[in-house]
């Protein structure tokens, strides 16, 4: 687990080392419709949708095998948490000891969750979006 880490948004892209494709949550508290999804990104289109949701102040990238938190603390000044599903603890047979849990929300579908230690913390890395939602009608 990586935590509050500086980088630049270009360099966001580079902190990604899945292949599968992403989903983006972008909130942006300046804004009245300030929280926007994208899902199904490649990564080769992610630097286009970053240059779109440039304003942010917190920004969640993630997949089944990673979730990458981005906070914006203004004037350039970035710093990023990156969780991936390995650094959750094992139990003996070496399997991940996690709890899938789904929080459902009315505009968005279903936001599948993992919760897992890692160490002594209790830790929640987003996985996807599922069916539903008024305002998740791209392809599933």
């Amino acid at each position: 687990m990586e935590e509050f880490k500086t980088l630049s948004l270009g360099e966001i892209k580079n902190k990604i080392t899945s292949t599968q494709d992403l989903y983006l949550v972008s909130v942006d508290y300046d804004n009245k419709d300030g929280i926007k999804l994208e899902k199904n990104i490649n990564l080769s289109n992610l630097d286009t949708i970053l240059k779109k949701v440039k304003n942010f102040y917190k920004l969640y990238i993630f997949n089944e095998d990673f979730m990458l938190t981005v906070f914006n603390f203004g004037d350039n000044e970035y710093k990023y948490t990156k969780i991936i599903k390995s650094d959750f603890d094992k139990n003996e047979e070496g399997k991940i000891k996690e709890t899938i849990k789904y929080i459902y929300m009315r505009e968005y579908g279903r936001l599948k969750v993992r919760i897992g230690k890692i160490g002594e913390r209790e830790v929640i890395q987003y996985i996807s979006f599922d069916k539903g939602g008024s305002k998740n009608n791209e392809k599933q």
